[in-house]
């Protein structure tokens, strides 16, 4: 007979919930088309709006029980406006970014890249694996340093082949 091992359980709810989470910027267009504030939204989850914009900003993400409530609202959301339903599949971290194959095919290193950006090489190395969401001025800044068009930005972030 298997024994099911509860060990990280709750971790691993936690990070399928994620999964199921919007980006920051669909996040936001769905709440805005059902004309909710972040302010009304922050009340109905029980956090503090400049959560709720941290959040939306990709700064921070929802933990806990948290997560599955703000999945839940933005899907019901997403319903009622017509919005792009928000259920968005995280790539594993081995599929590569756009922004990995663009680094790559110049030649240049994770750490030379950190360096002109300016972002840290560990929080590089993260958005490149699609482990953590890009801030909009880092998005912008890559957008410099790779000369890429600043509303094809989204481009950069998903995965290819290589």
């Amino acid at each position: 007979m298997e024994q099911h091992c509860t060990y990280g359980d709750d971790l691993i709810s936690e990070v399928r919930e994620r999964r199921n989470l919007p980006g920051p910027a669909e996040a936001i267009a769905i709440r805005k088309r059902a004309r909710v504030s972040q302010s009304r939204l922050a009340a109905e989850l029980g956090v503090h709006r400049v959560t709720v914009a941290r959040w939306e900003a990709g700064e921070r993400h929802p933990r806990g029980e948290v997560v599955e409530r703000y999945a839940a609202i933005l899907r019901a959301l997403a319903r009622e406006t017509g919005a792009k339903a928000p259920h968005v599949v995280t790539p594993p971290p081995e599929a590569p970014t756009r922004l990995r194959s663009l680094r790559a095919g110049r030649g240049w290193t994770l750490r030379l890249v950190a360096g002109l950006a300016p972002v840290s090489l560990s929080r590089l190395s993260a958005i490149e694996r699609r482990l953590a969401v890009p801030t909009s001025s880092e998005v912008a800044r890559l957008c410099a340093l790779y000369e890429w068009p600043t509303d094809r930005a989204a481009a950069l972030f998903e995965p290819v082949d290589e």
